[in-house]
């Protein structure tokens, strides 16, 4: 989600709601939404099923002690470089296949480092530089998502896992650093506490979801299922679990993953048996696509059906924790499945308005024609633009 489209989002949706509006961002990623919010002051839900996303937000969301943070990542770096010892202080499954010996010992060393670090919200940060460092130092290629091992000559290129660390720990500090040093546009004098949960929103109980709580929710969901479209799941399993289970619990109060699968078949469409007692989603655009899709094999559409009912049920549920006439904007693009097109704009208006909602309208933006892609998911048309699709809640519901 831009940035710049998220200001002016709520620059025009604002003016409508009452002071002090309560936001929600039931697909919280990393964090924009909740940047956008904090600037203004707003009282902030946001939740992610990926625990790498909330300990990211976790951090973005303060407090900014941005000079600390940096004087504490070099701190960090210096006592790696000092740490002679070899052995690595935990294990994990494929660690020897994701990690040179070499790589594994220098993260240790900075994993070893940060836990002698006694403020927990620094910490949070470094476990954050940390995990980008996995990212790109592990044996698996990051041009993709997926976790695919690199080619021969690759698994050989010349590593400075510190350095990289404190490159990270710079870069990062400077983004934190934009958001430290702008002050609140609310009129405030101070920002608001966000509150993160790490979860599932088909499963939230209402201390997550209170019933006619918030006034606004602006959110991105997921564009098809993460397990065969964009695998976070997988992209944050290696990161996770250089993270000690106790810090990941301390912010985010949940688990490592325990395969590299488990996130993304936790999202929507992951799973391939529907709950019961839950009736199909209310979209002629659904159905008329499902039957386009008659030729393509069985799972490949009941995968499609499975992601569009699991998002027909996290509508329901944040409907039900919306206050008569909140303002609802959803950031969605269309996709191809089988090479035909899946029109899930319209599929999910559909969905919204079946719930009850009015359509108001739709925000076009036109994406860069320049975005990576994988080299095996060339043979479907690169997405070209993506609607915020913009929905009021009745005032008599």
């Amino acid at each position: 989600m831009a940035p710049s489209v998220q200001s002016a989002i709520f620059d025009a949706v604002l003016p409508a709601l009452p002071d002090g509006a309560a936001v929600l961002d039931p697909f919280v990623g990393s964090g924009i939404t909740l940047d956008a919010a904090r600037l203004r002051s707003l009282e902030f839900t946001g939740i992610d099923i990926n625990p790498l996303a909330v300990l990211i937000c976790a951090v973005k969301a303060g407090p900014l002690r941005c000079a600390e943070f940096l004087c504490s990542a070099r701190s960090v770096g210096l006592a790696a470089r000092f740490d002679s010892r070899v052995g690595l202080d935990h294990e994990f499954a494929g660690l020897e296949k994701w990690f040179r010996h070499d790589v594994a010992t220098d993260l240790a060393r900075l994993r070893r480092a940060i836990l002698d670090v006694d403020d927990d919200a620094t910490r949070d940060f470094l476990w954050v530089c940390i995990a980008e460092t996995v990212r790109n130092v592990s044996n698996s290629r990051i041009s993709t998502y997926k976790l695919h091992i690199r080619l021969p000559h690759e698994l050989r290129r010349p590593l400075r896992v510190i350095d990289f660390f404190e490159a990270v720990a710079e870069s990062f500090t400077e983004q934190l650093a934009e958001h430290a040093s702008a002050p609140p546009d609310s009129g405030r004098d101070h920002y608001r506490m966000a509150r993160l949960v790490c979860g599932d929103v088909r499963a939230a109980d209402r201390t997550v979801l209170p019933p006619r709580s918030f006034n606004l929710v602006i959110t991105s969901p997921p564009y098809g299922d993460n397990y065969t479209t964009v695998p976070y799941g997988q992209a944050s399993y290696l990161p996770l679990h250089w993270i000690p289970a106790s810090e990941l619990a301390r912010t985010t109060k949940s688990l490592h993953p325990t395969t590299a699968y488990e996130t993304d078949k936790g999202s929507l469409g992951g799973s391939m048996k529907a709950p019961p007692g839950r009736p199909p989603p209310e979209s002629e655009a659904l159905a008329v696509t499902l039957q386009l899709l008659s030729g393509e094999p069985a799972k490949r559409i009941k995968r499609l059906r499975r992601f569009v009912e699991d998002l027909d049920h996290c509508l329901e549920r944040i409907i039900e924790a919306c206050v008569p006439g909140a303002v609802l904007v959803w950031t969605i693009g269309d996709r191809h499945v089988g090479g035909r097109p899946v029109p899930l704009r319209q599929i999910f208006s559909e969905l919204a308005v079946s719930r009850g909602l009015s359509k108001k309208g739709a925000i076009n933006r036109v994406l860069s024609p320049n975005r990576r892609m994988a080299p095996r998911n060339r043979h479907a048309p690169r997405m070209s633009s993506e609607d915020s699709l913009v929905f009021v809640m009745p005032t008599d519901r």
